[in-house]
């Protein structure tokens, strides 16, 4: 038992246990920053596909899930992986990210992540990952729908107004467009170079799950949507199909 009337034990004390505390806490708060948890959706890319065309943006990935304190999964586009991820130094490296080489990155103070791929897309800035809150688990198709087509449109045929409203939600239904039902834009894979003219692409979808491919424009200054047809495919050439005529005038 401490003897608290000797002035010396009683200092002792105190200054024992505030030291304990504050090791304990140091050991907490380290562990809490090794852990990375929820959804991170690349803003650089999205950013660009204002000006771009998106299989035009260099890019690694465009969304990493962390549901694990040592793995992540990655969303290529059309493929999808987990990928070991481990603490390095203050930072953190995905393990075999590509070409059996790791790639690092950071976790800034506000939650967001920098990844460190300017060597894999060959241009000298970084990737900037933030957080998301959806109950989606791939939630970029979401926010890529936001930035390039998801909205209400008027729809003209021939110049005139024809009565009707189309809508594009960010989830991927449409609504109003007769024979169409879902949508989804071309961001990676072979779709990327479908047409001749390198060109926004787009599946329109029926209520049967056939998917009708069309090339797309978006203006800038008045939000006007315009979806053109394709021309047939060529016999054994993959893509290289011609832009046709416009096939939806939206205009908002």
């Amino acid at each position: 038992m401490t003897n608290f009337h000797n002035p010396v034990l009683y200092i002792f004390s105190i200054i024992s246990v505030t030291a304990f505390l504050l090791f304990d806490t140091r050991i907490t708060n380290a562990e809490c920053s090794n852990v990375i948890s929820g959804k991170f959706i690349n803003k650089t890319f999205l950013d660009q596909t204002a000006e771009k065309i998106p299989g035009n943006i260099p890019v690694y990935c465009f969304q990493m899930n962390f549901y694990s304190p040592d793995s992540v999964d990655i969303s290529f586009g059309f493929e999808k992986a987990n990928y070991a991820y481990k603490k390095v130094g203050e930072n953190f490296s995905i393990v075999n990210a590509y070409q059996g080489k790791d790639m690092l990155f950071i976790l800034n103070p506000d939650n967001s992540i920098t990844l460190i791929d300017s060597v894999w897309t060959g241009i000298p800035s970084n990737s900037l990952f933030v957080n998301v809150n959806s109950d989606d688990p791939w939630a970029f198709d979401i926010y890529l729908n936001n930035k390039m087509i998801a909205g209400e449109y008027f729809y003209y045929r021939e110049d005139k107004f024809t009565g009707k409203r189309i809508t594009f939600h960010p989830d991927g239904l449409i609504t109003g467009m007769e024979g169409f039902n879902r949508y989804s834009i071309c961001y990676s894979g072979d779709c990327i170079g479908e047409t001749k003219t390198p060109s926004n692409i787009v599946y329109l979808i029926n209520s049967d799950g056939a998917e009708s491919v069309y090339a797309f424009t978006k203006n800038k200054d008045d939000g006007a949507l315009s979806i053109y047809e394709l021309g047939p495919q060529i016999k054994d050439i993959k893509g290289e199909r011609t832009i046709e005529k416009k096939a939806f005038d939206l205009r908002k």
